[in-house]
């Protein structure tokens, strides 16, 4: 995501409604759908799909496809690892963040040089630019927004941690995320947020990587899980011997009103409905 649309952090998560001019605001829609708290807007998903005439709660056009729900052997080999590359057609943008949100009040735990800030400690919080990895040691806090990481951006979990929401932005370069460690992370266990965990790929080879040995509990009131626009043709994995409840894992499908070449992902529960509750461990 650039610069331009990072006026006010505040605005990630919807604090803020402020209007941008169109051009800046290539993904104001998705922005909508990922980041609005429960009491901010109406149902998200009928934001975004009722604009494209797409229904996924009825599958109309959104086959849930049970991908034969067993944990992966090995996650995807990845480019574009480190934070801050380039972006086709826009360059180096020193636009990578990773942005802690507390009820409204921004703090950069890391941040580009694009934003002239300094990196604030947070207690259980820690990030390690040479290896790109953020630790999480008995955490608890709102949410955590991170842009342009790169997709070897990794979050390691030491003891229990409790976040409201954890999303991510690749904007045509990388956006993944590897959780790993032998913590606990439970995320949006208050049902404050659309989605626990969110992707908002914008174009790019992104993905989420669970590893063996954490345990996640998943909440969201949309969906727990969701990934839109990456250019993958998987992006939910999760290692051997974790198992996943609450549903299946999507295949991916191209939706009018995303970009050509990208597929939006999620889980779907027994109702066919995108899973509100997702464990693994």
């Amino acid at each position: 995501m650039p610069a331009e649309c990072v006026v006010d952090p505040e605005m990630e998560f919807g604090h803020k409604a402020a209007a941008k001019p169109e051009e800046k605001d290539r993904h104001a829609l998705l922005r909508k759908l990922i980041l609005l708290p429960v009491a901010a807007s109406i149902s998200a998903l009928s934001i975004l799909f009722s604009a494209v005439n797409y229904d996924p709660l009825g599958l109309d056009v959104l086959n849930a496809v049970d991908l034969g729900e067993h944990a992966d052997t090995a996650f995807p080999v990845l480019k574009n690892l480190e934070p801050n590359g380039p972006a086709p057609g826009y360059g180096v943008l020193d636009e990578d963040y990773i942005i802690y949100q507390n009820n409204g009040a921004s703090s950069f735990v890391h941040a580009g040089a694009a934003y002239n800030t300094p990196d604030v400690t947070i207690s259980g919080l820690t990030y390690d630019a040479a290896t790109n990895t953020l630790t999480m040691k008995d955490f608890k806090g709102d949410a955590l927004d991170v842009n342009m990481m790169g997709n070897g951006f990794t979050i390691v979990l030491e003891g229990d941690n409790d976040l409201g929401m954890l999303h991510l932005w690749g904007f045509y370069y990388g956006g993944s995320v590897t959780i790993t460690g032998t913590g606990t992370l439970t995320l949006n266990a208050t049902e404050n947020y659309k989605y626990g965990l969110a992707i908002d790929a914008e174009n790019s080879d992104s993905c989420i990587m669970i590893d063996a040995g954490v345990k996640l509990d998943i909440k969201g009131t949309e969906a727990a899980i969701a990934v839109f626009e990456t250019t993958l043709d998987k992006a939910i994995y999760y290692k051997a011997p974790l198992t996943m409840t609450g549903g299946v894992r999507s295949d991916g499908e191209t939706v009018e009103g995303m970009n050509e070449g990208s597929y939006l992902f999620t889980v779907y529960g027994e109702d066919k409905a995108p899973a509100k509750q997702v464990i693994f461990e």
